[in-house]
């Protein structure tokens, strides 16, 4: 970590591969990067500033979501702890950027087509939802997440207050 990051929160959980099949990883979100990690090897570091939208499913049997990051591809997930890892992203995207994150929900049980791969980012392929997925969100939602906090303590995974 760099002198004026903090650990915020990690979590084991399953990211996709652009095959669809399902890797276990660490994930450790600080206050400046998202780590992904196989194991203890480090296979990727994302600043958040550059994590711009969240795509969930609304269905039931899934707990999937996908972080879009224009700038390089995106990472689908699946995870029980799936808010409270949103969550933090969306705090610390608020504080860089004084604006919501972009969130979309959709009523697909598997969020493949809503995910742009890395071979897709070099074609110029970009999935994200349509506008009509958005959710909308006031400023007033995210400033509330601080509150949301204490829940995740008990949920039983690392979490760690700056």
């Amino acid at each position: 970590f760099e002198p004026d990051e903090k650990l915020l929160l990690s979590d084991t959980l399953h990211k996709y591969n652009p095959y669809g099949w399902k890797q276990e990883r660490n994930i450790i979100i600080s206050t400046k990067y998202l780590f992904n990690l196989k194991g203890k090897s480090l296979k990727r570091k994302i600043n958040l500033n550059n994590i711009a939208a969240t795509t969930v499913s609304e269905s039931a049997k899934s707990q999937e979501f996908v972080l879009h990051v224009p700038d390089e591809y995106d990472y689908r997930y699946t995870s029980p702890h799936r808010q409270e890892i949103i969550n933090q992203l969306r705090k610390i995207y608020f504080k860089f950027n004084g604006k919501p994150m972009q969130r979309y929900a959709v009523p697909h049980e598997f969020l493949k087509e809503f995910t742009t791969t890395k071979s897709e980012k070099k074609k110029n392929i970009y999935r994200i939802p349509e506008e009509s997925f958005r959710i909308p969100e006031e400023v007033q939602d995210v400033k509330h997440l601080d509150a949301e906090d204490a829940k995740t303590a008990a949920v039983g995974f690392e979490e760690v207050k700056a």
